[in-house]
């Protein structure tokens, strides 16, 4: 495994722009934001590293989970070529490892969604119906079926575990916590949205119980297309499930469960950049395809939310509308602004830069030891090489000024 700075032309402009961004915040911004970053700025400083593999190896990751091992940041991955979790060091040593997963037998794991590694024996693995502890050389430790558990709840109900809503753990109670979506005839178009969307297994009574978490109440009372998706991530701190955010692609509201509270909460954190809210859709749209499309790409998108309890800031990561001069939707999210905003631990926004680097993948964003990585991708496919894994990671530089 190799660590490098990129030395590309274009990459070294981009980052030298950046920074110009980072460094300065606007008049504006500051002045809209006195009353919570008085005697407090931030600075951002990139780098990346390169992730030397060979072709067994993929080169990007979207179900993944990434916990210290011997204080070292390590990135577990699902190989869907291979079904097994491909295990690499993002500190730039030749370390990486795989475990080669079952799909048949005493072992067997089949469709595979979600994966959360608590320690370097103990991975969870989320398929839709089931929950499974495996070891490290991936024998299976313990099995949950969660829906045949619990019959009556997922008559109504289904899990809906995808790598954008990835299951959480908390080591502490011994709950994993999955998105849910109602599964009923008698509860449709509007009144979906009224329905909660978090919910907890309990590991040793195997009991699933719906919490109190919904969507915000715009989405409830309009219809918002394509917009509607939801991004969840969760954040530890020295091993212990904190807090779990939830991204609502047509708001700019920051939102999470409180885990040791056991409470849900919604604030308002309006970007300067960018309109803060995507406008509606008829309810009589729900079957408009194309409409929704259109609405999904000429509008602002609110793509991740990450939160590194460590040092207390989180991110936001979103695209701007579409401008108005732009007509030919092809690879139209590159041709939107990307938004980078920083936020402290009350939701006071500290800073906000339009980020100027848009090969990432923004929606597979992760914090790590005090770090937001970004998975990225070569803007030209023929430099693409796929034995190589790239991140693009985001220093904070936290002061006190006079």
């Amino acid at each position: 495994m190799i660590l490098t700075s990129i030395k590309k032309p274009l990459y070294i402009g981009l980052i030298n722009i950046l920074l110009v961004f980072c460094i300065c915040c606007t008049d504006k911004h500051a002045e809209q934001q006195a009353h919570s970053t008085a005697n407090k700025a931030i600075e951002f400083v990139i780098d990346s590293i390169t992730i030397s593999t060979d072709s067994t190896f993929l080169s990007f990751y979207d179900t993944y989970s990434v916990i210290n091992v011997a204080g070292k940041p390590t990135f577990y991955g699902y190989n869907h070529k291979r079904h097994s979790i491909d295990i690499l060091s993002l500190e730039g040593n030749d370390q990486r490892n795989r475990i080669v997963l079952q799909k048949e037998g005493p072992d067997g794991i089949d469709d595979l969604y979600s994966i959360h590694v608590q320690s370097p024996d103990s991975i969870f693995i989320s398929t839709q119906t089931s929950f499974y502890l495996v070891s490290s050389e991936g024998r299976l430790l313990n099995k949950w079926n969660v829906e045949a558990d619990n019959i009556a709840f997922f008559s109504k109900n289904a899990l809906h575990i995808t790598a954008e809503t990835p299951i959480s753990y908390d080591s502490h109670n011994k709950i994993i916590y999955a998105k849910i979506v109602p599964y009923d005839r008698n509860i449709s178009g509007q009144k979906t949205y009224r329905m909660p969307i978090l919910g907890k297994y309990n590991l040793n009574n195997k009991t699933f119980t719906a919490l109190p978490v919904y969507f915000p109440k715009a989405y409830q009372e309009e219809y918002k297309g394509f917009l509607d998706k939801v991004k969840m991530s969760n954040s530890y701190h020295k091993g212990r499930l904190k807090r779990i955010y939830f991204t609502f692609g047509a708001m700019s509201s920051l939102a999470y469960y409180d885990v040791e509270k056991e409470k849900y909460l919604l604030t308002d954190a309006p970007s300067i950049i960018t309109d803060n809210e995507a406008p509606s859709l008829a309810w009589s749209d729900a079957n408009n395809i194309d409409k929704k499309m259109r609405h999904f790409i000429n509008n602002v998108f609110f793509g991740n939310t990450v939160y590194e309890a460590g040092i207390g800031i989180g991110f936001r990561l979103h695209l701007d509308k579409l401008p108005s001069n732009v007509t030919d939707l092809r690879n139209a999210a590159l041709k939107r602004k990307l938004i980078l905003t920083a936020f402290d631990s009350s939701h006071h926004i500290l800073k906000e830069v339009d980020f100027p680097i848009r090969n990432v993948a923004r929606e597979f964003a992760f914090v790590a030891n005090g770090r937001l990585y970004l998975p990225m991708w070569s803007i030209n496919p023929k430099d693409e090489d796929e034995n190589k894994l790239k991140f693009l990671i985001l220093n904070v530089k936290y002061e006190e000024s006079n």
